[in-house]
């Protein structure tokens, strides 16, 4: 496989065709990660919501903390798988998991500190919610790749991002408002299937419909998070030897 390049200046395009590149040449890869780590946890989920109800808050949220870490270390995964492959090496189910497994723990506390940091800046308004979200975009890819703890991670993602903040914030808010539009239409489809199946709509809207559609979008998220970390990074890693190194 060869190595795409990697080149100094931001470029939309470029990382929207890496993103769907990587993940047109390695689809077993993802698909395999994605339904072993991300698909279960929104069944689990969608079982606890119709057992519990979807207001119960104290059952959502003993569910959702399992979950998401679970889920954090399939998108570790999914990235580092990524990242193989767009240095023009092969990606592999078992090395991109076991390397992510390494970096486990400082992934799950950087989710949260990432989070926590996020929204008291959406409920206090001190600094805009997106401005910091973005500027910590590339702290997973930066923990994964570099080794360091949360707090390094964060920091390299500032230095990565800086000019070039409003570009990724485009391009995130067009993932989500695409996902957004996902969703809607799959909220639709379940409704319609609550109507017409006697009460069984609602089993497969949110045990079968939210896990499929949340397995095909998170591939994509967790690739174009690496396309955008591969865009950013420019010669200041040393290529192929620097992700290859987090698989030894």
């Amino acid at each position: 496989m060869t190595t795409l390049p990697i080149t100094r200046d931001f470029d939309i395009g470029r990382v929207v065709r890496r993103t769907f590149e990587i993940l047109k040449a390695n689809p077993g890869v993802f698909a395999a990660l994605a339904l072993m780590l991300v698909a279960p946890g929104y069944v689990i989920t969608g079982l606890v919501t119709l057992k519990y109800g979807a207001d119960n808050f104290t059952a959502i949220s003993l569910i959702s903390l399992p979950t998401s870490c679970v889920y954090m270390l399939g998108d570790g995964a999914m990235i580092l798988a990524a990242l193989r492959g767009l240095e023009g090496e092969r990606a592999a189910v078992g090395p991109s998991l076991r390397a992510a497994a390494k970096r486990w723990l400082a992934l799950i506390g950087l989710m949260w500190i990432v989070n926590i940091l996020t929204t008291l800046a959406a409920i206090l308004l001190l600094f805009p919610a997106f401005i910091v979200a973005t500027r910590w975009s590339m702290s997973v890819p930066a923990l994964l790749v570099k080794g360091r703890d949360p707090s390094n991670a964060m920091r390299l993602s500032s230095d990565y991002t800086t000019g070039h903040r409003w570009k990724i914030f485009a391009l995130g808010c067009a993932y989500f408002i695409a996902k957004i539009v996902g969703e809607l239409i799959l909220g639709g489809l379940t409704a319609w299937m609550i109507e017409g199946a006697a009460g069984t709509g609602n089993i497969w809207g949110l045990c079968v419909l939210t896990p499929l559609f949340q397995t095909l979008t998170a591939p994509v998220f967790a690739a174009g998070i690496a396309s955008v970390y591969f865009e950013l990074r420019g010669d200041r890693d040393s290529g192929v030897a620097r992700v290859a190194a987090v698989f030894d």
